[in-house]
């Protein structure tokens, strides 16, 4: 035995330094990677080793998913990705419908700071009863107003169906039409509902939503919504000519009942009976 080992000595000993020098390098690579753990670094990936001294088998495969497994992760992934659609299809339809509301809120109150909602039902009112009137040898604009060019609609003969009411003006030479159908018209909760449309310049401007009780008088509508709109420089000139015709015609009204009160003060003869002729007596005399 000493000799076999006197003999093979010098490839004995380079193998034991060998086996050594890989312990110690095991050992340290062992070290490291459990400072790093306790440090909370990820260890070193160990470098790829060609041989084992120590044998040791390949790493085992990893075990494939059986095909239900399978089919339920597509389904599942799918069902992920449906849902993502789902709620960013949901967002973009509340984004735009925000921006949708925003706009027709803006539109309400343009028509609201405007003035021209209520100009145009002002006008419905005082205007309703023109189509017939202005056919009279009698009937007489308010007066004042010169820029004011009333159209009468066509006469129609007794069988004629009932349509919308229309009524045409010109006001300083530019076309208005305004139309309504309350024979057309939506009923409910003892309400009669319809769209009054303006027109201006031949194009349709303003569409409102518009209501009166059934048994109130067929011209007094009150704004209800904004159907349309189309803003523009007609609107100042409308609100403007709406104040000024309502104005005429309340005036008119006044005038029209001081005279009929005047003729009638004048066919009265109260004479020593008027204690207001007997009090301007008294204070002549004093």
């Amino acid at each position: 035995m000493t000799e076999f080992v006197n003999e093979n000595l010098t490839y004995i000993v380079p193998a034991a330094i060998a086996v050594a020098l890989y312990i110690v390098w095991e050992i340290a690579n062992a070290v490291r990677s459990r400072r790093r753990r306790r440090a909370g670094k990820p260890a070193a990936r160990p470098a790829k080793r060609r041989w084992r001294l120590f044998g040791g088998g390949r790493a085992q495969p990893v075990k494939p998913k059986d095909e239900d497994e399978f089919h339920a992760d597509a389904a599942a992934q799918m069902t992920r990705r449906l849902e993502e659609q789902a709620r960013e299809a949901h967002q973009r339809h509340e984004q735009r419908m925000a921006e949708l509301d925003r706009k027709v809120e803006k539109a309400r109150r343009l028509v609201a700071e405007s003035g021209i909602g209520v100009a145009a039902v002002d006008l419905l009112a005082t205007m309703w009863h023109w189509p017939v009137r202005a056919r009279s040898r009698d009937w007489t604009r308010p007066a004042g107003l010169h820029e004011l060019d009333y159209r009468p609609p066509a006469e129609t003969g007794a069988d004629a169906e009932p349509g919308p009411k229309v009524l045409i003006w010109l006001w300083d030479g530019r076309p208005y039409r305004m139309e309504i159908d309350p024979e057309g018209a939506a009923t409910g909760d003892d309400e009669i509902k319809a769209n009054l449309v303006l027109h201006v310049d031949d194009e349709a401007v303003l569409d409102l939503d518009v209501t009166r009780p059934q048994a109130a008088a067929e011209e007094l509508w009150t704004v209800v919504d904004v159907a349309a709109l189309r803003a523009g420089d007609w609107m100042a000139e409308f609100a403007a000519f709406a104040a000024r015709l309502k104005q005429a015609d309340e005036e008119k009204h006044r005038q029209m009942q001081f005279e009929r009160a005047g003729a009638r003060a004048a066919r009265i003869e109260l004479g020593e009976f008027d204690p207001d002729a007997q009090v301007a007596e008294a204070e002549g005399n004093k």
